[in-house]
């Protein structure tokens, strides 16, 4: 259970009525029952009904993040981006500070599986969720394909792309040109003309295909 304290607001649609959680305890406001639901699974919870969710950190709190397969305790300012944290609390400095505004992709990171900006996420948006890191997908296709195909050249913008063409691959398998351009048009590479990235996405496609042919 997290320590911190927190006043949270929720429509729960599933049991028609309003929760609030302070200091680690749920009450129901109409029945005044405590309930003990941690705020990762209130936030999961949360998501799935597609109800807003909104958290009052005061100071320094403490969180736990799911990073790479791994719960991570980490203690942060309300203020902390998520890439931040990644870089200075956890060691985890493969997603890189670039432009720190969203614009250039070097900072990429998956959240449960969809690909976003961690300058641009809150570290405490992001308790309850799955983060996957450049580190959390090392050796695999998509990276080695990067490695035959030198799709980098100074390497600053690539665990950024790799990141993203992962989760490229795992939403289409065999994507086209257009579709390739259009899905890293999230990234900036300042380096290259971008037709060794694209090679390299090419040439993982054909990896797992070789490596999971269709029955």
């Amino acid at each position: 259970m997290l320590k911190h304290s927190m006043n949270l607001r929720w429509e729960n649609e599933f049991f028609g009525h309003i929760v609030v959680l302070s200091k680690e305890l749920w009450k129901n406001e109409t029945g005044k029952r405590q309930l003990n639901i941690q705020p990762a699974v209130a936030k999961a919870m949360a998501r799935q009904s597609k109800k807003y969710l909104m958290i009052k950190y005061h100071n320094t709190v403490s969180i736990f993040l799911r990073v790479n397969g791994e719960n991570r305790e980490v203690q942060v300012r309300p203020a902390d981006t998520l890439l931040q944290v990644l870089r200075n609390h956890l060691d985890l400095t493969g997603a890189k500070a670039g432009c720190e505004n969203g614009d250039c992709g070097a900072c990429t990171v998956l959240l449960d599986g969809r690909p976003v900006k961690s300058c641009m996420i809150l570290a405490v948006e992001a308790e309850g969720a799955e983060i996957t890191t450049i580190e959390g997908i090392s050796n695999t296709v998509v990276q080695r394909a990067f490695l035959d195909e030198a799709g980098y050249q100074c390497g600053f913008c690539t665990p950024g792309f790799i990141v993203n063409a992962f989760a490229l691959l795992r939403a289409h398998p065999d994507p086209d040109k257009e579709t390739i351009r259009m899905w890293l048009e999230s990234n900036l590479c300042r380096c290259t003309g971008y037709e060794g990235i694209e090679n390299a996405i090419q040439a993982a496609v054909k990896a797992l295909k070789s490596t999971n042919p269709k029955e």
